[in-house]
Formats: C-alpha cells, sequence, structure tokens
C-alpha cells in the first residue's frame, strides 16, 4: 500500500471520527492543541534564543565523559607531583654520606650523627 494514500485514509478515518466525539470533549481537545501549539512556540524560541550560550553545568553535562578524563589525569598528575617532591627519599643524604666515607672526605653532619660517632668509638 502506498505511504501517501495510508495517510489519506487515516486521516479521513480519524476526521470521521471526530463526528461522533460529544461537543465538550472536542472542546477539551481543542483547547488542549493549543495549550500544546503555546508550549511548543515557547520552547522553540527558547532553544533559539540560548543556544549560543550554554551554561557550565549544561556543558558539563554534555560533555561529562570528557569532563571525567581529564579529571583523571589531573588527579593522577598532582598525586605524581605530591609523590615526587613530598614523598621519603628526598631528605635523605644517606648516599651523599656513603659517597663521602668513600671518597675519604666526611661533612661536618657524619661527625655531628651519633650513630657515626658509635662506630668510631667501637674501633
Amino acid at each position: 500500500m502506498n505511504e501517501e494514500r495510508y495517510a489519506r485514509r487515516l486521516i479521513a478515518d480519524l476526521d470521521d471520527s471526530l463526528k461522533t466525539l460529544q461537543p465538550e470533549v472536542l472542546q477539551r481537545l481543542e483547547a488542549s492543541r493549543e495549550r500544546a501549539c503555546e508550549l511548543a512556540g515557547r520552547h522553540e524560541s527558547q532553544r533559539f534564543r540560548g543556544a549560543g550560550s550554554l551554561t557550565l553545568a549544561d556543558w558539563v553535562r554534555h560533555h561529562r565523559s570528557s569532563v571525567a578524563g581529564t579529571m583523571l589525569v589531573l588527579v593522577l598528575a598532582l598525586a605524581t607531583v605530591v609523590w615526587e617532591y613530598a614523598g621519603p627519599g628526598n631528605d635523605d643524604d644517606t648516599a651523599a654520606v656513603d659517597a663521602s666515607l668513600l671518597a675519604g672526605e666526611l661533612p661536618v653532619n657524619a661527625y655531628l650523627d651519633a650513630h657515626l660517632n658509635k662506630w668510631a668509638n667501637a674501633n
């Protein structure tokens, strides 16, 4: 069956069924249609008026997977920076003292260290 012919037949059937409805039902249907058209017109005008200005919340909602990925990368980068600069080992000068001991040049801190003095007095 042709789509146009089907659509015409459907419209004719709907028009015929309108004749069997009571007048108050027709009035309510007409009022509902007018309200729907008015709301649709308002919605369209708001959509076109605000199309260029997305709020931050709308933008985040629209791009939530990108925002989540970016936030994850930022958190991992921050954790790496904190781990590197505030982690253990940066204030430990054991390697420098060991190198000085092997070179025969002891820094002043080595003489002040209680553990080294205890070892030196034992020998």
